[in-house]
């Protein structure tokens, strides 16, 4: 069953139709609602990161094996981690002591590689250290177990607990000394939380005394002063040196609009960071999403073509893989539209002298540029402007706006699928939020 080898590791073959606790609760991953719950989830996420997880789940269980013997069974540490959830199954097994965790060889495609196992002990402990659905079910499981011994096994667990005694005094002892030493720290932790709790609550009172104070007066303006107080006091010092842009904004604001939205303008212009917002033209559109195209073929080709027996590169590549997929999923779709695209472009642009047209909640794919304009002729046409607090702000609001929104990257133009409305809430939701 083990071979020797130079580096005093052994190798370890799989063992057929083993049937022991770990495999019966792999065998039934499969029926249970929960795992499969979980699993359905992923699946039909629309991240290609989730969806990766729950094939790689999937083609985990059906190729899980055992290794070793029946009586001391191994099963490798990245398919326990890929299970129970747990990304840092490396990291994590560091740790474990050497009854957990066995490294030794398996042959996979005529070749040696060197992994980690896992013993009983410590599938049992990474169990216990993650919060996934198997992990809930192992533990459930193990549970009722004890239940039902203490409930009708009782003489079987007396006669397990003296065994343990009698084998293991000094456990018993320093196990008991940690109780003790852990009781206090607890305690100890206990009273200082508390303390910060009563801090946290006079504090939260007086927070919600003062919303409920000023709530009636609150507007948008109001709002957006709070935040930036520091701001308006210094354009005050300065307001004699900037009177020619104060005239210049109040000539572009119709009569209607108060002071307070004009000064709020200005504002913005001096201390806040513009966000271009533009739509790419119908020829140049078509360009890139027909080079795009050639180039996500090429790289699926070459990574099915490749051959590798490295598991970090066997996971990059499915991973690269997957991405590319969907990124040729909406590639296709953008060109299978792309007639509907450009008639309506033609149309929203048909008199460039009217201006604009675009409704704040048509759905187009938008391309956004950080305190710099990149219009250029023939390819990005300027529609809107935004305005953020920093470079912060601006990328908070792109991470939203990606996990929101569908998203593809075209010759470093990053593409949303929004609306002028989308994203203008998304600013100001994580504006409030940044402060």
């Amino acid at each position: 069953m083990e071979q020797k080898i130079t580096d005093n590791y052994h190798t370890y073959s799989s063992i057929p139709n083993t049937k022991n606790i770990l495999s019966i609760l792999v065998d039934n991953i499969n029926g249970n609602d929960l795992f499969q719950k979980h699993v359905t989830k992923l699946s039909s996420s629309n991240k290609s990161v989730d969806i990766k997880k729950a094939q790689v789940i999937k083609n985990t269980i059906q190729n899980i094996k055992v290794f070793n013997t029946n009586m001391n069974p191994l099963i490798l540490a990245k398919d326990i981690g890929i299970l129970v959830g747990i990304s840092h199954i490396k990291i994590l097994v560091k740790k474990f002591e050497k009854e957990e965790k066995v490294i030794g060889y398996i042959t996979s495609n005529n070749k040696k590689r060197q992994v980690v196992f896992l013993t009983k002990l410590g599938i049992y402990r990474c169990f216990y250290a993650s919060r996934s659905p198997l992990a809930k079910m192992f533990r459930t499981f193990i549970s009722n177990l004890l239940d039902h011994m203490i409930n009708y096994e009782s003489d079987l667990l007396r006669k397990i607990s003296v065994k343990f005694k009698i084998d293991n005094p000094e456990l018993i002892e320093q196990g008991m000394d940690d109780l003790q030493k852990k009781a206090i720290e607890y305690k100890s932790k206990y009273e200082e939380e508390h303390k910060q709790t009563l801090l946290l609550k006079s504090q939260c009172d007086k927070e919600i005394q003062k919303r409920i104070d000023t709530e009636t007066e609150k507007t948008e303006v109001d709002i957006i002063n709070s935040f930036n107080m520091m701001h308006i006091e210094q354009l005050k010092k300065e307001k004699v040196n900037h009177i020619d842009q104060i005239k210049n904004i109040k000539d572009s604001i119709i009569s209607i609009e108060s002071p307070d939205i004009m000064e709020l303008r200005m504002i913005k212009e001096k201390y806040m960071k513009q966000v271009c917002i533009y739509i790419l033209y119908p020829e140049y559109m078509e360009k890139l999403l027909h080079t795009k195209q050639k180039e996500l073929k090429k790289i699926l080709e070459t990574y099915h073509n490749t051959d590798t027996d490295t598991e970090e590169y066997e996971l990059d590549s499915n991973k690269l893989k997957m991405d590319s997929n969907v990124d040729l999923g909406i590639v296709n779709r953008m060109l299978k539209d792309h007639t509907s695209y450009k008639s309506n472009f033609e149309n929203i642009f048909s008199n460039k002298n009217v201006g604009i047209q675009i409704e704040h909640d048509e759905i187009l794919h938008f391309y956004l540029s950080y305190s710099r304009n990149v219009a250029k002729n023939n390819k990005l046409i300027y529609v809107n402007t935004q305005w953020v607090a920093n470079r912060k702000h601006f990328n908070n609001m792109l991470n939203v706006l990606g996990d929101s929104s569908e998203k593809i990257e075209i010759n470093k133009h990053l593409l949303f699928k929004t609306s002028l409305e989308e994203i203008g809430d998304i600013i100001r939701e994580e504006f409030i939020n940044l402060y």
